[in-house]
């Protein structure tokens, strides 16, 4: 069995070896520079940091982010996914933090030993 690291829900700030993620103040600090995160980005950061070490499927994310119907055919969560990565991660063709478990969603990873997620039966 895997042990992740788990945050808080209420976890509005953490860091990370390379930068500090503020939620509340919707902002990524790196290297003495403020990235601001959109409404958007900073509510899907937080969702998945709440979910941390587990793989949250892309309907879920379109439910409890977006207020969508889990029917919904979109790019949303894709397109957002991509602009978080740009702002989070140092390299986002290669991301360690927010990833993707093809087929079944994206999972936030705080290991830097970057292990597995948890999959949990739907």
């Amino acid at each position: 069995m895997q042990t992740c690291t788990h945050l808080p829900q209420d976890a509005l700030s953490f860091s990370l070896p390379h930068c500090r993620v503020d939620l509340h103040g919707r902002n990524i600090i790196r290297d003495g520079r403020v990235i601001p995160l959109t409404a958007t980005e900073a509510a899907l950061l937080q969702y998945l940091v709440e979910q941390v070490g587990r793989v949250v499927p892309m309907t879920e994310l379109l439910v409890n982010v977006w207020g969508y119907s889990p029917l919904s055919r979109t790019r949303t969560v894709y397109a957002n996914i991509c602009f978080l990565r740009n702002k989070l991660e140092t390299d986002p063709r290669n991301p360690r933090h927010v990833r993707t478990a093809r087929g079944h969603g994206y999972w936030f990873n705080m290991d830097l030993e970057n292990r597995l997620p948890i999959v949990r039966a739907a």
